[in-house]
């Protein structure tokens, strides 16, 4: 078998729509991962402040806050984008766009989750 420009071209742009296609679920995949990681975290604060008999205090109130307000950003990811393609559409644009949407809201959720931890430890070990 003989392959012609035109059927490696198909072939190359076709595993590049199922490489996007499959870039949105890495999102969601990612998305997930870091929701479970944030009620984890509010879980560990709750049930550490519970068995040290405390009460909660504002610190841990902000802290516990801010897991919450990273859990929902997590739930942002979570949620599919749709993209139509076409002809007209160009296919490194918009995998770059979904990469960097979803690189932001990674980061935006690591800076809530960060300002939750720094606080919850400070509320659990020094501020008691």
């Amino acid at each position: 078998m003989k392959l012609r420009g035109i059927d490696t071209q198909e072939s190359i742009r076709e595993w590049f729509k199922d490489w996007i296609k499959s870039s949105i679920s890495k999102s969601y995949d990612l998305g997930k991962f870091i929701f479970n990681i944030s009620l984890t975290s509010i879980g560990i604060v709750v049930s550490i402040k519970k068995f040290s008999n405390e009460t909660l205090n504002a610190i841990t109130t902000i802290s516990l806050l801010f897991f919450l307000l990273s859990a929902l950003s997590a739930i942002f990811m979570i949620f599919p984008k749709k993209n139509k393609i076409d002809s007209e559409t160009n296919l490194l644009e918009l995998y770059t766009s979904q990469v960097r949407v979803s690189y932001r809201f990674f980061w935006f959720w690591f800076c809530l989750w960060l300002l939750g931890l720094v606080l919850g430890i400070l509320s659990l070990f020094i501020f008691k």
